[in-house]
């Protein structure tokens, strides 16, 4: 339980990093893996309270077309994914969309 709910706080820290990040920029800047040990706060610093030890991270965004929306505009949707994982097992996933 302990786990899950640190691994919720994790997912939910990035989400909201995310979310308050320029749209134009939010495809660019979070499609990356954070390893084992490396997951870091919002101001880029590694988390080093050994709790945190064995928690890995990561996230995608990609742009997104709804049913309504022609290929030939400019998507105004971006699906995030976050997940975080504890010693190799899943223990949080978030999925957002984020409209322009």
């Amino acid at each position: 339980g302990l786990h899950q709910t640190l691994g919720a706080g994790l997912a939910n820290d990035l989400l909201e990093r995310i979310i308050d990040t320029p749209f134009n920029e939010i495809v660019a800047n979070y499609n990356y893996a954070e390893l084992r040990g490396q997951v870091k706060d919002a101001s880029g610093t590694t988390f080093t309270d050994p709790i945190y030890t064995n928690f890995s991270r990561d996230v995608s965004c990609y742009y997104i077309y709804v049913p309504q929306q022609g290929g030939t505009v400019a998507p105004n949707f971006i699906l995030a994914c976050v997940r975080v994982w504890y010693r190799g097992q899943q223990t949080a996933t978030i999925n957002r969309l984020i409209s322009e």
